[in-house]
C-alpha cells in the first residue's frame, strides 16, 4: 500500500515583543544594561531605535549582547533618527546589554525590542518610510510582504503629550520620550499569499515632524 507522507505547513514567522525603555541623557552613546532577551526562544532579537534632539546623525552602531545586526533600515526627520535592527544571538542568551551609538550627540534615546520566531531569513524583505511633517492626520507607508512573514513598523512625532492609534490590531508600545516625542510600534503576521501592506497610524493631536518606518521579515 502506497502511503502518502503528510507535510505539516511551516508556522508563520512572527514578532514577540519583550519591552521598551528610554534614556534621557544627552550624548552619542546609550547603553541599556541587563535587559531581558528571553522572549520566544532563540530567534533573532529585533530592536526599534529612536534618537531625538541634539544634532542630526545616523545610528552608527547597535549591538545586543555584543552581537551586531545582520540587517537594518533607518530613516530621519531633522534631528529625529530612527531604525529597525535584526540581531542574531547565540542559543541560550537570555539577558544582555543593548548598546546604541549615534554619529552625533542626541538629547535622548528610546528602544523597543523583542524576538522573531520561525524566521527563515535574517534579511529584511522590504522596507519603506514616509515623512509627513506637522499635523493631526494619519500617516502611512506601504511595503511588500511574503507569505508566512510579518510586518514591523514604528512611528514618531514630536509632542509633549499624546498617543498613536494604528489602523489595525497589533500595537506593541506607545509612550512619550522625555515629554518631547510620541514613539509607537506595531507588528502583524501576514499569512497566505504575498501582498502589499499599507501600515497606517493616526496621532491623537497635532504632532510635529511625523515619520513612519516599516519593514517586512520572513
Amino acid at each position: 500500500m502506497l502511503i502518502t507522507p503528510v507535510h505539516k505547513p511551516r508556522a508563520s514567522s512572527r514578532y514577540q515583543h519583550i519591552s521598551q525603555t528610554s534614556d534621557d541623557t544627552n550624548g552619542s552613546s546609550f547603553s541599556f544594561t541587563d535587559r531581558d532577551l528571553s522572549g520566544a526562544g532563540d530567534g533573532p532579537v529585533i530592536v526599534s531605535v529612536l534618537g531625538n534632539g541634539g544634532s542630526a546623525g545616523a545610528i552608527d552602531t547597535l549591538t545586543v549582547a555584543g552581537q551586531s545586526p545582520a540587517s537594518s533600515i533607518q530613516a530621519n526627520n531633522g534631528t529625529n533618527q530612527f531604525g529597525i535592527f535584526l540581531v542574531p544571538l547565540s542559543a541560550g542568551v537570555s539577558t544582555g546589554t543593548i548598546a546604541v551609538g549615534f554619529a552625533a550627540s542626541k538629547n535622548r534615546c528610546a528602544i523597543g525590542w523583542g524576538r522573531a520566531r520561525n524566521l527563515r531569513s535574517t534579511s529584511i524583505i522590504d522596507s519603506d518610510s514616509t515623512e509627513a511633517g506637522n499635523g493631526d492626520t494619519a500617516i502611512s507607508t506601504t511595503i511588500d510582504v511574503e507569505p508566512g512573514g510579518f510586518t514591523l513598523a514604528v512611528v514618531l512625532g514630536n509632542v509633549a503629550s499624546g498617543t498613536w492609534t494604528w489602523s489595525e490590531p497589533g500595537k506593541l508600545f506607545d509612550f512619550i520620550v522625555e515629554s518631547t516625542t510620541a514613539f509607537s510600534g506595531f507588528s502583524a503576521i501576514d499569512r497566505g499569499k504575498a501582498l502589499s501592506r499599507t501600515v497606517t497610524a493616526t496621532p491623537s493631536a497635532s504632532f510635529v515632524a511625523r515619520n513612519i518606518l516599516a519593514a517586512s521579515f520572513r
